[in-house]
This record gives structure tokens, sequence and C-alpha cells, in this order.
């Protein structure tokens, strides 16, 4: 069994999710694995798939030369956010293993970074890091979107990324739940809670049950606050959910649906707006506790 596992699920519809792939996502991978990590990229029948394959294939030699090896499975059909990363996270070997989406950047430290705080909280189910794009409090105001994919732009994430691991040293937030676009579990907690749950679709509220299968367990969900992943191109993230904006209102509802009635809890329908309005504001929060740790440690954020 190796120290860790990466899983990482692809579903490609448009150039631009290749190139972020191709531009930010294997480049930091490239960065950041060695030989004790297992890394499985999927591809979840993407009407791209010959594409990513032929991307898969480009970063293979330079893969294998810092893996040993790693899977890439291609889905027969198309299993969704959860099945797809159930089927890459049950077929992983690692101690502890971290899911992300195609759109990100790793800097320099920040995958061990994740995993070095869920390996020295033994009370945590599962780890996540800072971004600059995510609905809740994890997203800090901080960092703008890349322009683009120069060697200027890829700097200045490492370097955002350098001085908020100066100014946020060791320190951690107890959450009620963090965003699947990142995440870091410990195996033995999901096979004790079970994985995503595969009746949610299109990439919404499997997060959010899993998070609440874990709480439920008495592990706690982490934010590493000293770790920042850069996620989303010139163009923006989670380009996968946002390419039909209909079709993502619809499983919004349908989602929320089958999760109230799940765990009981009608009263997310009342409050689900109040609650999304609260997670706007609360973006703040952490910008404000970096300004502050900033401040007292007379760092300057560039």
């Amino acid at each position: 069994m190796r120290d860790s596992s990466i899983v990482i699920s692809m579903y490609n519809v448009r150039p631009e999710a290749i190139e972020v792939i191709d531009k930010l996502l294997m480049p930091s991978l490239l960065n950041n694995i060695d030989s004790g990590k297992q890394l499985i990229l999927l591809d979840d029948a993407s009407p791209l798939c010959k594409e990513t394959s032929a991307l898969v294939d480009k970063y293979r030699p330079d893969l294998e030369r810092k893996l040993g090896d790693f899977k890439y499975l291609e889905n027969d059909q198309n299993l969704g956010f959860s099945g797809s990363y159930n089927k890459g996270m049950k077929s992983s070997d690692g101690k502890a293993v971290m899911i992300s989406n195609d759109d990100v950047y790793f800097p320099l430290q920040s995958i061990d970074s994740l995993f070095n705080v869920l390996n020295s909280h033994p009370d945590a189910g599962a780890v996540g890091p800072v971004t600059n794009y995510a609905y809740n409090f994890q997203n800090t105001r901080l960092f703008g979107r890349i322009r683009d994919y120069s060697a200027g732009e890829l700097q200045r994430i490492e370097d955002f990324a350098s001085e908020l691991r100066k100014i946020m040293q060791d320190k951690t937030y107890e959450s009620f739940g963090l965003i699947g676009f990142c995440l870091a579990f410990r195996k033995d907690v999901l096979e004790d809670v079970g994985y995503f749950d595969e009746r949610y679709k299109h990439g919404l509220y499997e997060d959010s049950d899993l998070n609440r299968k874990i709480i439920n367990s008495g592990r706690k969900i982490i934010l590493d606050a000293s770790t920042f992943v850069e996620h989303g191109g010139p163009d923006g993230g989670s380009m996968s959910i946002d390419i039909n904006s209909l079709k993502g209102m619809k499983a919004l509802f349908v989602n929320m649906f089958k999760y109230v009635t799940k765990w009981n809890d009608y009263s997310k329908i009342t409050t689900g707006l109040i609650r999304s309005i609260r997670q706007s504001q609360d973006i703040g929060t952490i910008t404000v506790d970096i300004l502050k740790e900033a401040e007292k440690k007379n760092i300057k954020i560039k």
C-alpha cells in the first residue's frame, strides 16, 4: 500500500478544458508527485475523450518517470462526478486519497501539505485547501483569476502560495463542509462511512452529503489555511458544470430535494437561500484572517 493516492476524473467538452489540463494541471502535478504517491486519471466518457487520451499520452513518459507507474481509466459510459470518483477512489491503494478537479494548479508543496495536515490530525476525516474559486469560505479574494498561461502568471500563483504558507503556517479551521474540487480523505474513513452517494448527479450536493457522513461519524472536516490551490484558467473554473446552466440549475434543485429527503432535513429548502447568502458573506472571512496574520508577521501580500 502506498502512502497516498491522487484521483482526478475528467469530463472534457470544450477545447479550453484540454488547454487548462495541459497548461496548469499536468505541469503542476509533475512538480508535486513522487514514487510514494499513486496517480489515477479517469476519462468519464467525455466528448473529447480522444483529445484527453492524446494529452495523457503526451505526459505519460514524465508521469511514469516520477511515479514508476500510474493508472489511466476510460469509462465505457458517463458515470457522473460521484460514480467516476468512486471508481477511482475504490481502485486506489493509498492510505489517504485526494480527489481533485482537472482545472487546478497545485503550487509546490501543496499536495504534501494537505496530506500532512490529514495525517497530523487523528480526528480528521477530510482536509481541503484555500482557493480562488469556490462558493464558500475557502475562497480568498486576495488572488485574482489568472490572465493567461504565461510563466509570469504561473509564478504569480507560486508566489501567492508561498506567502500564504508563511502567513498562515500551521493554521487550520474546523468546517461544516468543504467543496469537492480538491479534498483529501483517510481511506479507512471512506470505507467506514461510504463513498459519494451516486444518486446525486451533475456534481452538486455529493460533497455536502459526504461531508455530513464524515461529521456524523465523529470525525472533523478541516481547512488547511496555509495551503492554496488555484482553481480555474482564464475563463474561470468548473467548465464541465457551467457549460449548461439550465442543466445545472435543474440539478441543483433535484439534488437538493434528494439531500433533504435522505437526511430528513426539510428545513434546508426554506433556509437554503438564506444559507447561500450567508456563505457568500463568509467568503470574506478567510481573507480578513489572512490580512490580520500578514500584518502581525509584517508580510506584504503581492
